[in-house]
């Protein structure tokens, strides 16, 4: 016989002879999250608008990257508040099987619900948001890749009633997004000491969760003490939701290898500013202008001392 469950009203097992399990947002949802995303991207607009007009006023060469970033930081700021919120009042953690006990029927409040079609609008948002506003860099499609990652983590953590695993795995990465995008900006403003205190914040940040945290507590979690709690007929959801995870992982370490090599650089004194190498390195020309070659690493990264003309 099929195992039955409700949350929220709606019938999470179907009947025996049905797909047991949905990976599609049922219509309320779905508008709630299209809400979201189109909400997220008007705001964008008019807050890189601000943002622009205030670079205007502070000479940034930058100015898109630079609005850009201001944008992000925003963003994060916000997300990282209102998830540390449901964290640390969520009662679950961190002791992480309790993300398990009792699944499906875990309670989940009105502001959590609200909170996973957020992000979910967010990247969603974001997904077209790379083709349309986001400033081309050397890693454009592994970023993209990231994206469709990252919708596909939440979406189903969010139809499996995977809520409380979700969040922390949002939390643990937007802490990291928080150092980064504040970092840019002080980039573009040419605050290199800021800019340095930021880089070590994000370095002590993303040891600390994405190589911490995400890999012994979360990842681990949801491999092993996950198994032991829900039934093995979910497995066909539960094995694809767990590669894209340690997909995840994988990135968080070679992109901390960059900045790891980075460091190394500057140690040495064979760098001087930061900038987001992600972006093209600037070589002066005969003409006076400042084309560029691409960088290769995902984060914060320095940028070589200019050499003097002959």
């Amino acid at each position: 016989m099929g195992i039955y469950s409700y949350m929220t009203g709606r019938e999470f097992y179907a009947q025996e002879d049905n797909m047991p399990w949905t990976l599609f947002l049922d219509p309320k949802d779905c508008a709630i999250m299209v809400g979201f995303a189109v909400i997220l991207t008007i705001a964008r607009v008019y807050a890189q608008r601000t943002a622009l007009a205030l670079a205007k006023r502070l000479n940034v060469k930058e100015a898109n990257k630079f609005s850009e970033s201001c944008w992000k930081s925003a963003f994060y700021i916000t997300s990282t508040s209102f998830g540390l919120y449901f964290v640390f009042t969520g009662g679950f953690f961190p002791e992480t099987v309790n993300c398990w006990r009792n699944w499906p029927n875990i309670p989940i409040s009105a502001g959590l619900y609200m909170f996973e079609l957020f992000q979910l609008g967010f990247y969603y948002h974001s997904l077209y948001a790379h083709f349309v506003y986001e400033v081309k860099r050397s890693d454009y499609w592994p970023l993209l890749l990231h994206h469709i990652a990252t919708i596909m983590l939440i979406q189903f953590s969010y139809q499996l009633k995977f809520h409380r695993i979700g969040l922390l795995i949002v939390v643990a990465h937007d802490v990291n997004d928080v150092f980064f995008e504040i970092g840019k900006i002080f980039v573009y403003l040419g605050k290199e000491r800021i800019t340095n205190i930021l880089f070590v914040f994000l370095l002590i940040s993303w040891v600390t969760t994405r190589l911490g945290i995400y890999p012994i507590m979360l990842l681990y979690s949801a491999i092993f003490e996950s198994i032991t709690l829900i039934p093995y007929d979910i497995a066909p959801c539960w094995a694809p939701l767990n590669v894209f995870l340690l997909f995840l992982l994988a990135l968080h370490i070679y992109w901390f290898g960059l900045m790891l090599r980075m460091a190394a650089r500057v140690i040495r004194g064979k760098e001087k500013k930061i900038i987001d190498s992600r972006e093209k390195e600037e070589k002066t020309t005969t003409d006076g202008n400042t084309p560029t070659s691409e960088g290769d690493s995902p984060t914060i990264e320095t940028k070589t001392e200019e050499k003097k003309r002959n």
